[in-house]
């Protein structure tokens, strides 16, 4: 299997990737603000160059990624006694020889494994291969650098359980042939994502994905052993992250895709250079399993790493600043705490958000109780409404939005008694909005969707076109920017939902259109004119999601682009409703064949066609009666693998 996609870049590769770096100026201004962030802008030229010339001696004559790593060792280092109080470790008498599954609690985007790498290479061992996030992969400086220090690439936004099991299928057999192929070990986090509320807990879904590739060969027991599965503890006495923890990512429902992958590199930036205290790492002992309940192992998994999770005096601190009274908690030891760290710690939350202070609000009339109604308008409110702001607390937006006036009523109310410390006779239990919330029905998906991106300028909750991804393969869908993209590509179909259209008339009086379009992957505008515009008015409406036949013209001299012509315009809704006329099935066996057969019993206008590949057989026949096949069906049977050709 090709691994290209997702693997680490193999020695061949390094040079190469090493000199895309040093051509970057983008790379080095970004160091330049991250290693100097308080000098003069007047220097900055001067900072870029020196770091510059410092990264090519010390990378440039590196010809494999333990040669890259071994350079990289001493900046490590370097961070490590800059960024830290001291980094101590323990259990090292477990790091195996063998190639191993480190399974860790996750913390920071980059610095949990860089630690563990760091332990190995001064125990003079193998480095592991990480897995990070494709979301952490832009194309940029950042995923060269970690490719080049041995990362691979865990999809994590993935639609539809055949593509869902494909790629983790796939994540699977690279794991399994790093560690038995390659001789590589694996580091991997314990749960998808980080930890942003400090609690470490095993994900099932983990383990399941690892032995997906061989759950046909083995038992899960037989499996485990086979398997060497290390968990490993890591802990900092301060995350240079916690106030964007505590305060949570809501601001990324604001910010643009090239906005959150600058935001995430600004986070990985911050993790490396922030102050972390001190940091331990501890390795547990090899996993001993003998069962095949796989929550259990996760369960086992969960309970080592707590075990010898280093709690740090800053864990007192703040349990004592959040009363914190649970029984089930033995570790809280006031003695541990000294006035000057509780000083330290607490003042680095002065200005914290008031929903961090107070929790999380748990109805709207919390919300309005605690919100001055002088920082909050009729406007603000419907923006907030619409783009779901307020989803976790009532997934009713139109009922909250035609419920504006109430909520304005409410808040003023609340805070002229608060101010008259009165005590209003008729204030709801918080958990209680019904007396204010009007009961209506909900948005239609497109109205709501259409609200969402009117308000906040993109979808958030889901993308119109989500809903006929279904037929995408079927119509050999492209989408828009891989067709401008790629030269090769002279004619293509896109599907995009209309955000805008703008009829205007040329000089001559002939009618023209400019449609604001968008994809699952980008926002443009295309031109359309008289003739295809008179004869799709009636599909042309805001909201409504098309599959758009694309021409594009070249230049003869330089082959550059031209313009694109829109050939033709469909409505998707009335493509996914209509009719199959014809369907073929691409069985390999004849058990297939019975599982397909119970959804062939009703006759209807759909020819089908099958085709079997049984051992050393073949064949090819068609049903004599049209059957009753809609696209309900066609998913059905293709999410058991069964294959289906539309006609």
């Amino acid at each position: 299997m090709d691994f290209r996609d997702i693997s680490p870049y193999t020695d061949k590769e390094v040079s190469y990737q090493i000199d895309n770096l040093i051509s970057n100026k983008l790379f080095f201004k970004t160091l330049a603000h991250f290693l100097y962030p308080s000098s003069p802008k007047i220097f900055s030229g001067l900072i870029e160059i020196f770091i510059k010339s410092k990264f090519t001696t010390s990378f440039q004559s590196a010809k494999s990624i333990k040669e890259f790593q071994s350079s990289l060792a001493p900046y490590v280092e370097e961070m490590i006694n800059r960024t830290t109080d001291g980094f101590t470790f323990s259990g090292e008498e477990n790091l195996s020889t063998d190639p191993s599954i480190y399974i860790g609690n996750h913390r920071d985007i980059a610095l949990d494994a860089a630690f563990l790498n760091f332990l190995l290479y001064k125990e003079n061992k193998e480095t592991v291969r990480i897995a990070i996030g494709d979301n952490l992969l832009d194309g940029n400086f950042a995923e060269i650098l970690m490719r080049l220090n041995k990362s691979f690439v865990v999809h994590r936004d993935i639609h539809g359980i055949k593509e869902t099991l494909k790629r983790l299928t796939k994540l699977s057999k690279y794991i399994d042939h790093s560690l038995f192929k390659d001789k590589e070990s694996i580091w991997i986090a314990q749960k998808e994502g980080r930890a942003n509320d400090g609690n470490d807990f095993s994900d099932v879904a983990i383990l399941k994905m690892l032995y997906l590739c061989k759950r046909k060969e083995l038992s899960f027991s037989e499996w485990v052993k086979t398997t060497n599965i290390i968990p490993i503890s890591i802990s900092y006495e301060y995350d240079p992250l916690d106030i964007i923890k505590a305060t949570g990512w809501d601001h990324h429902e604001t910010m643009t895709l090239e906005e959150i992958n600058k935001s995430d590199l600004e986070e990985l930036a911050k993790g490396l250079f922030g102050n972390k205290g001190r940091v331990h790492l501890h390795i547990c002992e090899p996993i001993d399993f003998e069962g095949d309940v796989v929550e259990e192992l996760s369960t086992k998994i969960e309970q080592d790493i707590l075990t010898n999770y280093k709690i740090w005096p800053t864990s007192h601190i703040a349990a004592k600043a959040l009363s914190f009274t649970d029984p089930t908690f033995n570790y809280f030891d006031e003695s541990q705490i000294d006035s000057d760290q509780e000083n330290k710690f607490l003042k680095r939350f002065d200005g914290i958000e008031e929903r961090v202070r107070n929790g999380k609000f748990i109805s709207i009339t919390d919300f309005l109780s605690r919100v001055n109604p002088k920082d909050i308008n009729k406007l603000q409110l419907e923006g907030l409404v619409k783009a779901g702001a307020f989803d976790s607390l009532n997934l009713n937006r139109q009922s909250l939005f035609n419920s504006i006036p109430n909520l304005i009523i409410k808040s003023k109310n609340i805070f002229e008694n608060k101010s008259a410390n009165q005590i209003d006779l008729f204030e709801e239990n918080q958990d209680k909005d019904d007396e204010i919330i009007k009961s209506i029905d909900d948005w239609k998906f497109e109205e709501r969707l259409s609200k969402e991106f009117e308000s906040v300028g993109f979808f958030i909750s889901d993308h119109p076109l989500n809903q006929f991804k279904e037929i995408f393969d079927d119509y050999n869908i492209n989408d828009y920017q891989t067709f401008i993209n790629n030269n090769d590509l002279t004619e293509s179909i896109i599907a995009a939902t209309l955000l805008k259209i703008q009829e205007r008339k040329t000089a001559k009086g002939n009618s023209y259109a400019i449609l604001k379009l968008t994809d699952l992957t980008s926002v443009f505008e295309l031109f359309i004119f008289s003739d295809i515009l008179d004869i799709n008015r009636q599909i042309l409406k805001e909201g409504n999601s098309l599959i758009l036949t694309l021409l594009k013209s070249l230049s003869d001299a330089e082959n550059r682009f031209k313009r694109i012509n829109v050939q033709k315009i469909i409505s998707l809704k009335d493509l996914l409703n209509k009719p199959i006329q014809e369907v073929t099935f691409d069985l390999k066996s004849l058990k297939e064949l019975n599982e397909l057969s119970r959804f062939l019993n009703v006759n209807g206008d759909t020819v089908v066609k099958i085709k079997i590949s049984d051992k050393n057989n073949y064949y090819n026949f068609q049903l004599k009666n049209k059957r009753n096949i809609d696209r309900k069906t066609i998913n059905i049977l293709r999410n058991r693998e069964i294959s289906a050709i539309i006609a």
